[in-house]
């Protein structure tokens, strides 16, 4: 699942509704959750309330189909009583005019790794099996990261649109404010990326292979070195790219996330979410402080949207200059996984990232 976060926890916003025609009612209490560490239970549990609205027993099957989980990840199912995680199917009778919770249980282990995992569950009215319901359940699991004050990472541009096959360069660089050398390990993560694009980063002048995503590398006492980021499309999509650098030192870490929109050969723009030709953005999260690079000059619009499509925030709204960051404060906000949605020109972007809390 590609940019799992964002797709995942939207998908189940939209299946939060209550009530299908039939005999069984279902209404949705928790389907999604984000965590910053394993929970001491070593597990996270959703809810889901089943009823049956008509005065006669219905006999109801619960199907449990994994979709995505992580290594050292499981999941269970209760009905009045848990199953052990083997167990992918159930059976239940619910007498009318009763309620039962389905109960789903993310299971971590000690070393659990981090990602997100999803599952899916197909509730079954036995007595009529055209009455059906499918619903979608998902943790996240994103450690919080340290903030940095060691480190400035800045970058040129917000990105280039470009046709298939055709290079796409971005310029920055990376300062250190130590009076010492400071080991820098640099990571690409591809939040989002069609697959067979190539994808290179280059420190100085030396170029990596596409195939390597981490590399470790110093930065002289106060000194600065260059960061270029080269994407190739070898077809039409879009790629969200977050780059990730962390003083190996004090483990401050600074990231920053980038858009690249790709047309194909007709020309024809890459659609959003809205519908609408997604723009290049490119955000920078620093501490508490955020810094947005928008592409063009005019009227815009900032929201700050948890990862269940809620807006939080209204962060900007008025004229921005394509040539002058907007700066932002998350102070006041719980620390967490948003999306920074930018509506301009018609074209509306989102861009995950993680806020410290600090």
């Amino acid at each position: 699942m590609k940019l799992k976060t964002t797709k995942t926890a939207l998908a189940m916003a939209a299946m939060m509704f209550s009530l299908e025609a039939g005999v069984l009612q279902l209404t949705d209490q928790s389907n999604f959750s984000m965590v910053n560490a394993i929970p001491e239970t070593k597990m996270v549990q959703l809810h889901t309330k089943i009823t049956n609205i008509s005065a006669s027993s219905a006999n109801i099957q619960v199907i449990k189909t994994r979709l995505a989980l992580p290594n050292k990840w499981d999941v269970a199912m209760c009905v009045e009583s848990c199953l052990p995680p083997f167990m992918d199917t159930l059976e239940y009778v619910l007498a009318g005019g009763k309620e039962v919770s389905l109960d789903v249980d993310f299971i971590f282990e000690d070393d659990a790794s981090t990602g997100e995992g999803a599952v899916q569950f197909t509730i079954i009215n036995l007595d009529d099996k055209t009455e059906k319901y499918e619903r979608l359940y998902g943790v996240n699991f994103t450690p919080v990261a340290k903030p940095t004050e060691t480190l400035a990472f800045s970058f040129e541009s917000a990105g280039t649109i470009s046709k298939i096959g055709q290079m796409t360069q971005l310029h920055g660089s990376l300062k250190s404010t130590r009076n010492e050398k400071t080991s820098v390990i640099l990571k690409r993560r591809a939040l989002q990326a069609p697959q067979n694009w190539d994808i290179t980063m280059c420190v100085n002048d030396l170029c990596l292979p596409p195939f390597i995503e981490e590399s470790e590398f110093d930065i002289a006492p106060n000194g600065q070195v260059s960061l270029d980021i080269d994407v190739t499309p070898t077809d039409s999509g879009v790629a969200f790219l977050a780059f990730d650098l962390k003083d190996t030192k004090t483990d401050e870490q600074v990231s920053m996330l980038f858009s690249f929109p790709t047309y194909g050969s007709s020309a024809t723009p890459v659609l959003g979410s809205q519908g609408k030709a997604i723009a290049p953005v490119a955000l920078a999260v620093r501490g508490s402080m955020a810094e947005l690079k928008l592409p063009f000059s005019g009227a815009a619009r900032v929201e700050l949207v948890d990862f269940r499509g809620r807006k939080i925030a209204e962060l900007f709204n008025g004229n921005a200059n394509a040539s002058t960051p907007l700066l932002f404060s998350m102070q006041g906000h719980s620390a967490g996984n948003y999306l920074l949605t930018v509506v301009q020109n018609g074209v509306e972007t989102a861009m995950p990232f993680v806020y410290t809390g600090k």
